[in-house]
């Protein structure tokens, strides 16, 4: 769906790439509730953004558990780099998280995303429904292709919060944001596959 957008598939490496490397390994997931419990902070590992379910529930729900502890896995992940102990392969695997992690890119990326998939979390809930009739879908569909266009023009909230922001969670960021023409990227190809479906 958008293949057509080079970052995307970057972004998707990072995100599932965080699930694995706390799902399959106990002695990272246990690193990271501890790290976790060291902030204060309620313990989220993240969940599968692929797969064949729900996908607004799903992405949405990975999304979210990123933000909340991304506090805690830039400060895991530089503990990671100091600690003598910890293996070449983890080590490189916690600087590639911590680099992207560290980025303004990602950070607008995910947050461009999330207004997107609040969204289309609306239309997927109709063609859930029951009982639902076809001129409901239709109209569910027409309603969540008027609000993407919008977000062509403009940034959508989530997005709006983090476009001007130099930190995010007491992190300093580095890089730059999400393009305009990058936004427009992603809205248009999700028009286009709402389009062919």
């Amino acid at each position: 769906m958008l293949k057509k957008v080079p970052y995307h598939s970057k972004f998707l490496e990072v995100i599932e790439g965080l699930y694995l490397f706390f799902h399959y390994i106990t002695l990272n997931r246990s690193n990271l509730n501890r790290t976790a419990e060291s902030l204060n902070v309620k313990c989220l590992a993240p969940s599968r953004a692929g797969g064949t379910r729900w996908m607004p529930y799903t992405k949405k729900t990975t999304l979210e558990r990123i933000w909340k502890m991304h506090a805690v896995f830039i400060l895991l992940f530089g503990q990671m780099q100091q600690d003598s102990q910890t293996s070449g392969k983890i080590k490189n695997k916690a600087l590639f998280f911590l680099k992207n992690l560290r980025t303004k890119h990602f950070i607008t990326y995910g947050h461009h995303l999330t207004d997107i998939i609040n969204i289309l979390s609306t239309v997927s809930l109709t063609f859930q429904a029951t009982k639902c009739s076809v001129s409901e879908i239709h109209e569910s569909v027409q309603s969540t292709v008027s609000v993407l266009t919008r977000l062509k023009g403009r940034p959508g909230p989530k997005l709006q919060k983090v476009l001007d922001i130099d930190s995010f969670q007491g992190e300093m960021l580095t890089g730059q944001v999400i393009s305009e023409k990058e936004r427009v990227l992603v809205v248009d190809s999700l028009l286009e596959s709402l389009d062919h479906r």
